[in-house]
Parts: structure tokens; C-alpha cells; sequence
């Protein structure tokens, strides 16, 4: 059983950013179900409307992150690169490479950020620029699921 633990992340109070995913390091050691599994459940408009996955040191996931909080529009961020790794041999983890392993399966993107809007691939900073100045991120955003 994987459990997420979610922790603020306000640097300001102003960001509407409301959750950080991190792993307790004793529930990610064994997924069941598969990281697929996680990965589809973290992307589902139930558990956030928007999902950005970073890293903390990219410029351009600081940009993704930068347009959403300008929009004023609530979203998760997962910075794949503080989640711990499985630290048993021949376990799959649900660290930050494995999800950006399935995160390649799923998208055919292998860069951060990887954004998801209710559910939607919309791809990573210039996408995701791209939809906001067209309209395209706010309709994702209006959509029911």
C-alpha cells in the first residue's frame, strides 16, 4: 500500500500551490499497485484539478509553476527529485525516476515539467504556455470529469 504524505508548500502566502507530494520512506518501498497505478491515480482531476511534475532546481518547471500561481489557479506539484528511491533490490519504488519513467510511458515526454490539467496531458513549459495564452488551459481547467 503506498501512502502520500501531502505537506503545505507556501512560500508565500499568496501562492495557491496546495500540496507537496513526498513519501514516507516506510510506505514506498513495495507499490501495489504498480507505479502506473500511482501515476494514474496522482494525475486524476479527483485528487488535484492540475498536477505539475518538476524538479526543484529547472527553470522551466519554476516558470510552469510561476504561470499557474499568476492564474491564481490551485495545482500539485510533485518534485520527482526529493522523492526517496526503493531502497530494496528488485522493488519497484515510487520515487522520482520511476515515476518519470512511467510519466514516459504514459506521455511520450521525458523532460520536466510534465503537466496534467483535469486529467489532460498538456505537456511541459511551452505547452503549457502555449494553452494558457490560447484559452486551451483554462477550458481543461472548466472541464467536469
Amino acid at each position: 500500500m503506498l501512502v502520500f504524505t501531502l505537506q503545505p508548500y507556501l512560500k508565500r502566502e499568496s501562492n495557491p500551490v496546495h500540496a507537496f507530494v513526498s513519501c514516507n520512506s516506510h510506505t514506498c518501498l513495495v507499490l501495489h499497485p504498480s507505479c502506473h497505478s500511482v501515476l494514474t491515480s496522482l494525475i486524476h482531476p479527483a485528487f488535484s484539478q492540475a498536477v505539475v511534475f518538476s524538479k526543484s532546481y529547472c527553470p522551466y518547471c519554476k516558470n510552469t509553476k510561476r504561470l499557474f500561481a499568476d492564474m491564481k489557479l490551485p495545482f500539485t506539484v510533485v518534485e520527482l527529485d526529493q522523492l526517496p528511491e526503493s531502497e530494496r533490490e528488485g522493488e519497484e519504488g515510487a520515487g522520482g525516476t520511476s515515476l518519470q519513467a512511467a510519466l514516459l510511458l504514459k506521455t511520450g515526454q521525458r523532460t520536466v515539467p510534465n503537466v496534467f490539467v483535469s486529467g489532460h496531458h498538456v505537456g511541459g513549459n511551452d505547452d503549457t504556455v502555449a494553452a494558457a495564452q490560447s484559452g486551451l488551459l483554462m477550458e481543461l481547467w472548466e472541464m467536469e470529469y
